[in-house]
């Protein structure tokens, strides 16, 4: 069946806003990064970026399950079945709080172990570094948590909502690079808990907006082993991509620092 005149202006629409949102964030990003380097100065930046990967690394886990959550309330969404929408929703937010659960775990024993006993880093900057350390976890944390509204919008398409928050984001990283001008405190840990904050505004609009425009997003208990089983077996094949993209972006810092850099 060919798709409608409406349906293909919102696909040009959803791809404009999509395009754009590119676009802004990349010109800000390049922007901001040269200001971050400025201002922490080669060492802090270098240790915000190699500490903050050693978290990054989990994130294949998420980008997985984020997929299979997103096909999974797609084909619901499409079936007009409320109730099964609604279901796998749930079902969703459970996964991603066991994978939370599971990621706090890790980085609190033995991702804090490798940070402070075989990482290349100053005794000086020790310190800071595992302040790093914290924020980047809860920060990944937080954005697990936000990941099944996330998948929601998409599953909508809302990409228009996606759009906006590109300004909110994009705004936020600029004031972040202003008030680290001002401010005299350690600027790393400054840093790495301003990036926190940030984290948390977006997410938090995320989950605010999808609960009140989506019924399917306001949580009840509800749970089927076979779906769930179902939805993470989908995880599982997708997984092996989304490790070699970790693993290649995020592990890349970690192999210089441990073998190439001497700080």
């Amino acid at each position: 069946m060919m798709p409608s005149t409406s349906q293909n202006k919102q696909i040009a629409k959803n791809t404009i806003v999509l395009y754009l949102r590119m676009v802004l964030t990349l010109g800000v990003g390049l922007y901001t990064v040269r200001m971050v380097l400025k201002i922490l100065g080669v060492e802090d930046y270098g240790i915000y970026n190699v500490v903050g990967g050693t978290v990054s690394l989990l994130s294949f886990v998420v980008n997985s399950m984020a997929s299979a959550s997103q096909r999974y309330l797609s084909f619901e969404l499409g079936s007009g079945d409320h109730g099964a929408l609604k279901g796998i929703f749930n079902l969703s937010v459970y996964a991603y709080i066991g994978v939370a659960f599971l990621a706090l775990i890790i980085c609190e024993t033995i991702g804090l172990w490798f940070l402070n006993t075989q990482m290349t880093i100053s005794s000086e900057r020790i310190s800071a570094a595992n302040w790093v350390y914290q924020s980047a976890i809860f920060s990944f944390i937080v954005s697990i948590l936000a990941t099944p509204y996330i998948s929601a919008i998409f599953s909508n398409e809302k990409m228009t909502v996606y759009g906006y928050v590109a300004i909110i984001e994009v705004s936020l990283k600029l004031f972040v690079v202003y008030l680290l001008g001002i401010i005299y405190y350690d600027k790393l840990k400054m840093y790495a808990l301003l990036m926190f904050f940030s984290q948390v505004t977006i997410s938090s609009f995320y989950v605010f907006y999808s609960r009140k425009h989506f019924k399917e997003c306001r949580l009840s208990f509800y749970w089927d082993k076979l779906k769930m089983e179902e939805i993470l077996s989908f995880s599982m094949w997708s997984m092996m991509g989304t490790l070699a993209g970790a693993m290649r972006s995020q592990g890349l810092n970690v192999l210089i620092n441990l073998f190439l850099i001497q700080l």
